[in-house]
């Protein structure tokens, strides 16, 4: 297991658990973001923050603390 962030640009993931705590774990779920989803990162920012990511045919833009609160299993 890992986490998103750790993921590489074009790599897959199974979201396993959603770890964060307060208003971003609402936001996380709100977008989607739910165990057993697939999502897969397009890219990462020049500067490497934010990341965008894609699932269900949605583009989402995640900051990496974000990305870190995300353990998923690599497909």
């Amino acid at each position: 297991m890992m986490t998103l962030n750790q993921l590489l640009p074009r790599q897959t993931g199974r979201v396993i658990s959603v770890r964060s705590i307060g208003p971003v774990t609402g936001r996380l779920l709100a977008m989607g973001i739910l165990p057993g989803v697939l999502i897969r990162v397009v890219g990462v920012a020049p500067l490497g923050d934010p990341m965008m990511v894609q699932l269900d045919g949605c583009r989402l833009s995640l900051r990496l603390e974000e990305a870190a609160a995300l353990t998923v299993e690599p497909t």
